[in-house]
């Protein structure tokens, strides 16, 4: 009787679930301790359906990518000062007033945005 067209229907996606350490591990392409000790020290995003601490553990694929994207914000960060530092030093090279004003902002600007080195895994 009715017939659906299936280009007409929108697509409905399903968050792709993960039911344990060992999937989210191979998901995540390290070892089962290793994703364990992230969401101990890291806040790797893992639920826990009974809410007890030791149980089973889910974890969606779309909240795992967003927190691996977020730790490699933290790691550009991280080299900011040492890029930053390489840049003032060739600005010392060069003997012009501008230079010289660009050197003093990089070197201000890289002693007060040095980031907290205990907020991603290593």
């Amino acid at each position: 009787m009715f017939k659906q067209n299936h280009a007409t229907m929108p697509q409905i996606r399903e968050p792709q679930l993960l039911n344990s350490w060992k999937e989210i591990a191979a998901y995540l392409d390290r070892g089962v301790r290793t994703v364990q000790r992230w969401e101990a020290h890291f806040g790797l995003p893992v639920r826990r359906p009974s809410g007890q601490h030791r149980s089973s553990v889910i974890a969606f694929k779309d909240d795992l990518d967003a927190w691996l994207r977020s730790c490699r914000r933290i790691d550009e960060a991280r080299a900011l000062p040492s890029i930053g530092k390489a840049f003032a030093a060739a600005l010392e090279e060069r003997d012009d007033p501008q230079a010289s004003q660009l050197r003093k902002a990089v070197l201000e600007f890289v002693t007060t945005t040095t980031p907290d080195r205990s907020s991603a895994p290593s």
